[in-house]
C-alpha cells in the first residue's frame, strides 16, 4: 500500500473510532492509539533512475570479472529494454532470435512480447553466454556464478 492510502486508512480508523467513542460505542478512545504513518521526504525509494544515475551504475560493474559482465548484461537489459528484473531472470535461450535481433519477454499475466535487441545488449549478452555463463542443465539464460550454477531467482514481495 502507497503512504498516501495509508494516510487515508488511519485517518479513517481515527474517525470510526472517535465516532464510535462519542456514541458510547467504545468504552476507551482507541482514536488515539492509531499511529500515523511517516512521509518524509526522499525517504522512500525513487521510482526512477535519471540517464546520468543509471549511467553511472552501469559502469561500476567490474567487467574484468564472470559476474561482473554477467551483472552488465542484466544492468543492460533493465536499462535499455525497460524489462522487469522477474523478465530478466525467465529469460530462456529459445526467447532469444539472434538472426532477427529481437528477444521475446515473458511478462506479468501469461503476456509475451517481441522486443529488438540493440547492439550493445545483444553483444554483452553474446560474451556472457560464450564466455562467462557457467555449465548447467537450465534453459535460463542467467544464472548464479558459483560451482554449482543453477538460475537465478528473483525474491517475492
Amino acid at each position: 500500500m502507497g503512504i498516501k492510502t495509508a494516510q487515508l486508512m488511519t485517518s479513517a480508523f481515527r474517525s470510526f473510532f472517535r465516532f464510535l467513542f462519542q456514541k458510547e460505542e467504545l468504552q476507551a478512545y482507541l482514536a488515539a492509539s492509531v499511529p500515523t504513518v511517516a512521509d518524509w521526504r526522499l525517504s522512500t525509494v525513487p521510482k526512477f533512475l535519471t540517464a546520468e544515475e543509471i549511467e553511472r551504475t552501469i559502469k561500476a560493474c567490474d567487467r574484468r570479472t564472470a559476474t561482473g559482465r554477467r551483472d552488465y548484461t542484466i544492468l543492460l537489459l533493465l536499462a535499455r529494454l525497460g524489462l522487469r528484473a522477474g523478465e530478466v531472470v525467465a529469460l530462456q535461450f529459445e526467447d532469444i532470435n539472434w538472426r532477427a535481433g529481437e528477444i521475446l519477454v515473458r511478462g506479468k499475466g501469461l503476456i509475451h512480447d517481441r522486443m529488438p535487441l540493440p547492439a550493445d545488449v545483444g553483444a554483452a549478452l553474446a560474451s556472457y553466454v560464450r564466455r562467462d555463463r557457467p555449465p548447467c542443465q537450465t534453459r535460463r539464460v542467467f544464472v548464479c556464478m558459483k560451482r554449482h550454477a543453477g538460475p537465478l531467482l528473483v525474491p517475492r514481495h
